[in-house]
């Protein structure tokens, strides 16, 4: 074995640890993917309701992103974890908008 076969190996390790180290933060990452939870709003009627829950929605802490559907009376919320669907769902009804999950 040569001595350029030796300095190669050190690297060679080296690239290894950090591809099963990026591996397993990949794989963390998509373990932990934001829930998506969609909303049926029976109250939603005009497109003032659909701006006030979007505006309710969007004042929530973890809510990555909402979207409200008037034609078809529902939201969609994609949320972290550290936010359940159910206290999602208790908000709206606190701003006068009944929301069951679909």
């Amino acid at each position: 074995m040569g001595s350029g076969d030796q300095q190669g190996f050190p690297r060679m390790h080296h690239i290894l640890q950090t591809r099963t180290r990026f591996f397993r933060i990949f794989q963390g990452l998509k373990d932990t993917a934001m829930p998506e939870t969609t909303f049926h709003i029976p109250t939603l009627q005009t497109q003032d309701d659909a701006d006030a829950v979007m505006f309710e929605l969007q004042d929530l802490p973890c809510v990555n992103q909402a979207d409200v559907n008037l034609p078809e009376r529902t939201a969609w919320v994609s949320h972290t974890r550290m936010i359940a669907p159910e206290d999602i769902a208790a908000a709206l009804q606190e701003a006068g908008y009944e929301a069951t999950l679909v």
